[in-house]
């Protein structure tokens, strides 16, 4: 499990990395505003200008973090009802999560899975949260988010999250054992070939 600032950093995986995970407050900026401060300017980026000497930007975009939010993650795709009322495929781009051969592991006894995560967190006396990613829309203003906050661009992962507070640096391993039993890991030789069915 990373730590969410390392999903933040760019490295070439767009489906991985989000510049805007873990951010607490998204402010959408306009305007540079140059304020004098003795013998020199200060420059404020702002949403309106606070002075006549400004310069109009196009677009920018203000996100503030913060440590005591930087815990562990581990992130899966929800295969629910909501999901499957539009969806019996997964997105194309969820190939950039794999390598040359594409695979899934589907757990389908989601409460016994999360009780041994849970059992193996209490162990290591740590404490964690889980539930549904919320997605926002990255051009509006957005105050008191969450790490279970996402810009809606990765509303295609649908995304199921653990959150583990954890302030220690570097990741998180957490072993609780075989998964045969509550869950299949299966090879995808073709993505569009791969439909997904609720058996009611």
């Amino acid at each position: 499990m990373n730590k969410v600032s390392k999903h933040r950093k760019k490295d070439g995986n767009q489906a991985r990395n989000d510049w805007m995970d873990g951010a607490l407050e998204v402010r959408q900026l306009n305007h540079i505003t140059f304020l004098p401060t003795n013998a020199t300017r200060k420059i404020v980026f702002e949403s309106e200008p606070k002075a006549p000497e400004h310069i109009k930007l196009e677009r920018a975009r203000l996100c503030q973090y913060d440590d005591k939010h930087d815990g562990n993650i581990y992130c899966m795709t929800a295969i629910n009802d909501e999901w499957l009322k539009n969806n019996n495929i997964l997105d194309k781009r969820m190939t950039g999560f794999g390598g040359e051969k594409l695979s899934v592991v589907v757990i389908h006894n989601i409460p016994v899975f999360l009780m041994r995560i849970k059992s193996k967190l209490d162990e290591m006396r740590l404490g964690a949260d889980w539930g549904l990613v919320k997605y926002y829309d990255p051009s509006q203003q957005h105050e008191q988010l969450s790490p279970f906050h996402k810009s809606s661009e990765y509303s295609y992962q649908n995304e199921f999250r653990i959150y583990v507070h954890r302030f220690e640096a570097g990741e998180l391993i957490i072993n609780i054992g075989p998964l045969q039993d509550i869950a299949e890991h299966i090879i995808i030789n073709d993505l569009d070939n791969f439909n997904i069915y609720l058996d009611v």
